[in-house]
């Protein structure tokens, strides 16, 4: 007897998924106080690649990956540049910062799709886009954005290049007709390529303690590898999309509330008032975007 209809199995994916993704800041910044974000890369990058190997061919019964030059420019994006990038931000920024400004994206790739996807902005987009940088500058000035004083301009910066980087990496990701589990695992195959060669220009050391090798592979697998395959299980399943993908934003909020539990970070008011303006923004525009 099946207890779950598809409905239900689409919905406790997504949500599970979205469970998983919150407690990634806190990983992050955990395993950062043992190791570096380039130790972190390489190890979890491995780790992902194994993950989503051994899972598309349970899942789709194909083992064979699909690789291409798309798969190579995907690739440096995601995995490579883009976590670079954000291991780097974490490694800066506190943790609520981080996270927060994480889901600059959403708002990005809105911007980019106008030269890229040759996409028209609407006017009421322009304001969803004005509420949500607010809440990015009440975050990173910590509540006095007349005064535009940054602790740490350089973290805000790489935030919001990951941003763009990831962006750009599901735009392009539009214009495949592969399977998207398979086209990730070629994506992080390549991935491990890429970071490797950038490990010769600049090499690290792999004496790597047993708490930063642990936490390392829990990113690898719950942060990048499995989660993304539940999520985008979960979205194959869906009767309605748009039910499932608006889980994803608790995920900030069950973020904040590990954060200040397990890594015993002060979460400042600003930063839920910034996250607020923040998905406000985003949930603006996605309804904008249903009724032109």
């Amino acid at each position: 007897m099946n207890l779950f209809s598809i409905k239900d199995k689409a919905f406790i994916l997504g949500l599970a998924a979205v469970l998983f993704w919150s407690t990634a800041a806190t990983a992050f910044k955990l395993t950062l106080r043992y190791i570096s974000p380039a130790q972190i890369i390489v190890i979890a990058t491995i780790t992902s690649f194994l993950t989503l190997y051994f899972l598309s061919g349970i899942l789709l019964k194909n083992w064979r990956i699909h690789l291409s030059l798309k798969n190579c420019i995907l690739g440096a994006l995601n995995p490579f540049l883009y976590y670079i990038l954000l291991f780097r931000g974490y490694d800066i920024l506190s943790a609520q910062e981080a996270v927060t400004l994480n889901y600059t994206w959403a708002i990005v790739i809105v911007l980019l799709a106008v030269p890229l996807l040759h996409q028209k902005i609407q006017f009421m987009e322009i304001g969803a886009l004005i509420i949500s940088f607010s809440g990015i500058l009440i975050i990173a000035t910590k509540g006095k954005p007349w005064l535009l004083q940054f602790d740490s301009p350089q973290g805000v910066i790489i935030m919001l290049l990951s941003s763009i980087v990831w962006a750009l990496y599901w735009i392009y990701n539009t214009k495949s007709d592969i399977n998207p589990i398979i086209s990730l695992t070629g994506n992080f195959f390549f991935g491990i390529i890429w970071i490797f060669m950038y490990l010769f220009i600049s090499p690290i050391s792999f004496n790597i303690p047993i708490k930063g090798l642990l936490g390392s592979i829990y990113i690898g697998f719950f942060e990048m590898g499995f989660t993304f395959t539940l999520w985008l299980t979960a979205l194959k399943k869906a009767s309605n999309i748009a039910k499932v993908s608006n889980l994803i934003y608790l995920s900030p909020f069950f973020s904040l509330l590990l954060i200040q539990g397990i890594i015993k970070e002060k979460i400042h008011i600003t930063t839920y008032l910034g996250l607020i303006l923040i998905i406000s923004g985003i949930i603006l525009q996605k309804k904008t975007k249903k009724h032109p």
